[in-house]
C-alpha cells in the first residue's frame, strides 16, 4: 500500500475515482484475497485524496448515466460514506440548499446499507445535539437544517427505519430539540431549504419554519399514547439524563417528554412517586414554561389512583397557583380537577369543598 501511496499523487481525478469505484465493487467478490486487496486499496486511496474523489463522483452522478450505472455509483458513494463518515457527510451537508435530485438520491442511498446508516445517523444526531451559546443562537445555522433534510431522505428507506429502532430515543429527542430551535429563529417566511418531488404534475412545497408553531408541543402526548410500552421505557432512560441539561432546548424537551410519560400507567408505576419532588421543584421555578410542565406532570400522575394520597398533600401549593399568570392558572385548574376526579376516599371530598368557591369562576373561564 505504501507503494500505491507514493504514486497516488500522479493519478488524475477521474483515474483515481475509477480506481476507487472498481475497488468498492470488488469488496463483495467471492474470492477472499480479491476482496481483501480491494479493501486495502480503497483504504489507501481514502487517506490520500478522499475529497477529490467525492467531488468527482458527484460530477459523475450529475451526468447522463444508465440507471444501473447510476445505482452502482450511488451504492459506491454510500460505502465510502460508511467508512469515511466524518469527511464525506460534512462535505455533502455544506452543499447549498435546496438540494437537487442527485444530492437527495445520495442521502436516500445512505439509508440502504446498515453500517453506513448507523454511522451517518450517529454523526447527524451529534450535529443536532450540539449546544449553542446565546450569541450563536442569534444567527440561524444552516447545518442543522441540512441535517433535517438529510434525515427526511434517509428515513424513507426500510433498512434505515430498522436501524432507527436502535437509536430511536436519542434520534427522536435530537430532532425535536432541533424543531424547537428552528422555531425560535427569526428565519425568513417560506424560506425554501427543501423540496420534495411530488406526484406527476404536482408542485414541490417550501419548508416554512415559522408555520405550525404549536404542533410540536403536542408531539410528546401523541407519541406516549401510540408507542409500545417497551419503547416508552427506553425513552425514559434516555431523557432522565437531560432533565437538568445546561442546554435549555434539551432541558425543556426532556422534561416535557418525562411528564407526558407519566400519563402511561406502566411508566407511572416505575417513576411516579419518586418523581414528585422534581415536579414540585419545577413548579416553584420562576419560568412559566417550567411551571406548566410541572403541573402537567402532576395532572398525569393524578390519573393513576395509587398516587391519590401524595397528590392531595400538594393541594395548598396548587391553590396558590390559581392566582398566577393565566396560562399557569389554567393548568393548575386542570391539575386540581384530575386530583379530585380520580381521587379516592373522603379526603377527596374535603379537598373539593375547600376549594370549590375558588375553582368555580376559573373552571368557567377554562371551558368557555
Amino acid at each position: 500500500m505504501s507503494l500505491f501511496q507514493a504514486f497516488a499523487e500522479y493519478f488524475t481525478q477521474i483515474q483515481l475515482t475509477n480506481l476507487v469505484l472498481t475497488a468498492v465493487n470488488d469488496l463483495t467478490d467471492s474470492e477472499s484475497k480479491v476482496s481483501l486487496a480491494a479493501a486495502q486499496l480503497k483504504s489507501a486511496v481514502m487517506k490520500e485524496r478522499i475529497e477529490e474523489i467525492v467531488e468527482c463522483i458527484l460530477e459523475r452522478l450529475n451526468s447522463q448515466l444508465e440507471p444501473s450505472t447510476k445505482e452502482e455509483t450511488l451504492q459506491a458513494m454510500s460505502s465510502l460514506a460508511g467508512s469515511n463518515t466524518h469527511t464525506v457527510v460534512p462535505m455533502l451537508l455544506n452543499k447549498p440548499l435546496p438540494w437537487d435530485r442527485t444530492q437527495l438520491a445520495l442521502w436516500k442511498a445512505f439509508g440502504t446499507q446498515r453500517e453506513t446508516t448507523i454511522n451517518v445517523l450517529q454523526l447527524l444526531m451529534g450535529i443536532l445535539e450540539k449546544t449553542y451559546t446565546r450569541e450563536e443562537r442569534k444567527e440561524m445555522s444552516f447545518q442543522p437544517v441540512a441535517v433535517a433534510c438529510a434525515l427526511c431522505e434517509m428515513l424513507s428507506e426500510t433498512i434505515c427505519q430498522e436501524a432507527v429502532q436502535e437509536l430511536y430515543p436519542r434520534l427522536l429527542l435530537s430532532v425535536l430539540c432541533h424543531l424547537y430551535w428552528v422555531i425560535e429563529q427569526r428565519s425568513p417566511q417560506k424560506m425554501v431549504v427543501y423540496t420534495k418531488e411530488g406526484s406527476p404534475g404536482g408542485k414541490s412545497k417550501p419548508f416554512d419554519p415559522t408555520g405550525n408553531f404549536w404542533f410540536h408541543m403536542f408531539l410528546p402526548s401523541g407519541i406516549v399514547k401510540n408507542c409500545e410500552p417497551f419503547i416508552l421505557h427506553r425513552i425514559v432512560s434516555h431523557v432522565r439524563n437531560l432533565l437538568y441539561s445546561s442546554d435549555d432546548h434539551q432541558k425543556v424537551m426532556a422534561r416535557t417528554f418525562y411528564v407526558q410519560l407519566l400519563w402511561h400507567s406502566s411508566v407511572a408505576k416505575i417513576i411516579g412517586q419518586d418523581f414528585v419532588g422534581d415536579l414540585i421543584r419545577w413548579i416553584k421555578e420562576p419560568n412559566l414554561i417550567m411551571k406548566e410542565i410541572g403541573l402537567r406532570g402532576i395532572s398525569n400522575l393524578a390519573l393513576h389512583p395509587g398516587n391519590s394520597e401524595i397528590l392531595q398533600s400538594l393541594v395548598p401549593l396548587l391553590r396558590d397557583l390559581l392566582n398566577n399568570e393565566v396560562r399557569v392558572a389554567v393548568q393548575a385548574v386542570k391539575t386540581l380537577r384530575n386530583i379530585i376526579y380520580h381521587g379516592q376516599g373522603e379526603d377527596t371530598k374535603v379537598v373539593f369543598c375547600n376549594i370549590s368557591r375558588q375553582l368555580r369562576p376559573l373552571i368557567n373561564d377554562v371551558w368557555v
